[in-house]
């Protein structure tokens, strides 16, 4: 005799998942609308730095990707590891700009924007971030250091014929 018991469980969990992700997307629309007008706004700006422009472009281009959302609930971490241990030896000091509130606002808005393509990367994103805070990490840098890399290597990535439509 066949039991149903585990498929059900099995259909429950993954019918909860889709609703739980369609509550959420909608949840997160007005940020996305907020990150195209904050994109608009940045890019309109002359003194914008090439660096920032692509961490623009990349957050717009990726704002509904999951894959981007999974990238950055498993990359934030060693991420910030590389960054303040390896990386970190670096004796750079941040310029400061007229834009940097409003590029820090776009950066959170790229994170919730993408985060709300996935429930489950958003736990896991939060999970790390959770971690970084209870050690005492400065999240918001190493925030703005993964999103710089991430552009970067997708600026430096051959683009296909099917992403270019």
């Amino acid at each position: 005799m066949m039991s149903y018991g585990p498929i059900i469980i099995a259909v429950s969990v993954i019918v909860f998942y889709l609703y739980l992700k369609a509550r959420v997307s909608a949840f997160v629309e007005p940020a996305r609308l907020a990150l195209l007008e904050r994109a608009d706004e940045l890019l309109s700006r002359h003194d914008l730095t090439t660096e920032h422009r692509r961490v623009v472009c990349f957050g717009v281009e990726n704002a509904y990707s999951t894959s981007f959302a999974w990238m950055m609930a498993i990359g934030f971490l060693p991420s910030w590891i590389y960054h303040r241990l390896i990386g970190g030896k670096a004796k750079v000091v941040p310029v400061k700009r007229a834009y940097d509130n409003k590029i820090t606002a776009f950066h959170r808005l790229v994170i919730i924007s993408a985060m709300g393509s996935s429930p489950a990367a958003m736990l896991v994103f939060m999970l790390s971030l959770l971690i970084a805070v209870l050690t005492y990490v400065p999240y918001k840098r190493a925030l703005e250091l993964f999103l710089i890399d991430k552009a970067a290597h997708a600026a430096e990535r051959p683009r296909h014929a099917a992403s270019a439509l």
